[in-house]
């Protein structure tokens, strides 16, 4: 079993935290990040995130690579409208 972190920060260390996603990431380092969705069964992201964020979690490449999204969380009401 492998697992992969993957989190964008900014040049002070910081991740963004503090609302709606800021760029932290280049255009070379979202295709590299399409890639390693591919080769991923499942993608989780944090219950925070898919509210503020609301991400796209599709292979752009290959969509029917794309990994099952999961998310756990325990107090955040998710709504049937977010792309998870």
């Amino acid at each position: 079993m492998e697992v992969w972190l993957n989190m964008a920060l900014s040049a002070d260390g910081r991740s963004n935290s503090g609302g709606p996603w800021r760029g932290f990431t280049s255009r070379r380092d979202r295709q590299r990040m399409d890639v390693l969705r591919a080769e991923c069964d499942g993608l989780m992201i944090g219950p925070r995130t898919l509210l503020v964020d609301n991400p796209n979690v599709i292979v752009k490449a290959k969509p029917e690579a794309s990994p099952v999204p999961i998310t756990i969380c325990r107090n955040t009401k998710l709504t049937p409208d977010l792309r998870f």
